[in-house]
């Protein structure tokens, strides 16, 4: 399998002229990008940083990031990004820090607060913008795979987890996005996020795989970014459906000239129906939706522009490569038709979460069984193979009877109403029914006058065992991960019970 030094240098020596990065401030062909990897590795083994030594890295520069990364792929470095962390709650990021048992802290001028010895810390230098010919001194290249980037994640739970994601399996996904995306080597992708974000993670390997060019441009202003897209004539971008609902308040968008735009891929989150039509009235181009975890690192299923009408209302059909199966609780294949956990065989899995007391990824039964990840979202496959979600296996209301709730069905149910800006549904212990499912709403509308008809709505939907108890008027917006997902575990800490509607008691 490649790494993804080998991948670059690759695209270096098939266009080495193209552009690979541009941004504000500078233009780099793949064949001068190639070469600033390799002044990179010289700083970095001129410093003592050697092969599978780990990395805390604080800095915010993209560009940066991205040489950074192709020089640990060559040195057979591990990278732990916490420039996206640094916002985290402190109790958190102490958690994260301690966790991920770095040798060293790579940072920038602009220092944080992260305590760290100091002779261990390490200023990145600043990389001059000049093409330069390749090297010819770099003829040995890292062929054992290990872990290059661990991304921590707290999923649902808030606790962190560091998915520790393998060089070689990074590369094989990075192939998987760009054909899933149809990038080409004429391709401008949108890399709006840094690569300490999954999302740019995966498009910053897409592009590099296929000699197109990345467009770092850090929109500051949601409604902006197809104002950035027009003028940059960006052909490929992913916006998570919470990121969409936003560019779509853009009011001048229907008068961008968006005519080299190819395609948009989202995922990340579920997106309502009502947004996703809205968004393909207005935007003339392909659409694609991905659904993955960080531990497959990203999508591993896909829903092709021509399958959205066909599987409307899943995520789609398995990649290529990518193997599924639904299991019951005891772990038995569920029967067709049923509701089951999904497990996946990918090239993207990830090798384990990171053990700090043995110093290596570690991967028990719970987690992954004879290469099968159990990916903890409950699902169903259609007869034509595409894959419906039904939550998560740790989201859903165990009634006092026994029967189970999905928590999703209940939110798409009241989403269709197209009355709220912001619903969830999360499981609350009642003292006199038990656990029940529990609706946060948020509206700039009088919620309260809106109940009504959402009851109404739900009773005429909804078989009476799945009807939400109670209801939660929540007065701000819904705390949200990096990647636009709901974080339920927070706002079930903020509910005061005095405050909860009855809604079907």
């Amino acid at each position: 399998m490649s790494s993804i030094y080998q991948q670059v240098k690759i695209a270096a020596e098939t266009y080495a002229n193209h552009t690979a990065i541009c941004s504000m401030d500078r233009s780099v062909s793949y064949q001068s990008l190639l070469n600033q990897v390799h002044e990179r590795i010289h700083w970095l083994q001129s410093h003592n940083v050697c092969s599978q030594q780990r990395l805390l890295v604080t800095t915010s520069d993209t560009y940066q990031l991205i040489v950074l990364e192709l020089a640990a792929s060559y040195l057979g470095l591990t990278l732990i990004y916490l420039e996206g962390l640094i916002k985290a709650k402190q109790h958190e990021l102490n958690a994260i820090i301690s966790d991920a048992t770095a040798d060293w802290l790579i940072e920038d001028v602009n220092s944080t607060d992260v305590v760290f010895p100091r002779q261990r810390r390490l200023n990145l230098p600043t990389i001059e913008n000049q093409e330069a010919h390749l090297e010819s001194t770099f003829n040995t290249e890292q062929t054992a795979d290990f872990v290059l980037v661990q991304a921590y994640t707290s999923g649902t739970t808030g606790q962190p987890k560091g998915v520790c994601l393998s060089d070689h399996r990074l590369c094989a996904q990075g192939k998987s996005v760009a054909k899933a995306m149809q990038v080409h080597a004429q391709a401008r992708i949108l890399l709006d996020d840094s690569i300490f974000d999954l999302k740019g993670q995966l498009l910053m390997l897409a592009g590099l795989s296929q000699g197109a060019c990345l467009v770092i441009n850090d929109v500051p202003d949601d409604q902006q970014v197809f104002a950035v897209a027009a003028e940059c004539g960006i052909s490929h971008m992913m916006l998570p459906p919470f990121y969409l609902a936003e560019a779509l308040k853009d009011p001048e968008l229907e008068s961008r000239n968006l005519s080299a735009l190819e395609l948009i891929a989202y995922g990340c989150a579920p997106i309502d129906p009502m947004l996703l039509q809205r968004a393909q009235r207005i935007l003339s181009c392909r659409w694609l939706q991905g659904y993955g975890l960080t531990e497959t690192a990203g999508p591993f299923c896909w829903l092709a522009n021509d399958e959205h009408d066909q599987g409307r209302g899943t995520v789609g059909k398995p990649a290529n490569g990518v193997t599924l199966k639904l299991t019951d609780r005891a772990g038995k294949p569920s029967l067709p038709g049923q509701v089951g956990e999904i497990w996946v065989q990918s090239p993207g899995n990830m090798l384990g979460y990171w053990d700090a007391g043995r110093h290596k990824p570690v991967a028990n039964e719970e987690i992954i069984q004879q290469g099968w990840l159990k990916t903890g979202d409950m699902g169903v496959l259609t007869t034509e193979g595409f894959l419906q979600l039904k939550g998560r296996l740790r989201d859903i209301v165990l009634l006092a009877d026994g029967f189970t709730v999905y928590t999703r069905e209940i939110e798409e149910t009241i989403l269709s109403l197209n009355l709220l800006d912001d619903v969830a549904v999360a499981a609350w212990h009642d003292n006199e029914h038990g656990e029940v499912p529990l609706v946060f709403m948020r509206s700039t509308q009088n919620v309260l006058s809106l109940l009504p008809k959402i009851q109404q709505h739900l009773a005429a939907v909804l078989s009476p065992l799945k009807h939400p108890k109670y209801a939660y008027i929540y007065d701000k917006p819904f705390p949200r991960g990096r990647n636009g997902k709901i974080q339920k575990h927070e706002l079930v800490d903020d509910v005061k019970q005095q405050q909860l509607i009855p809604l079907f008691i």
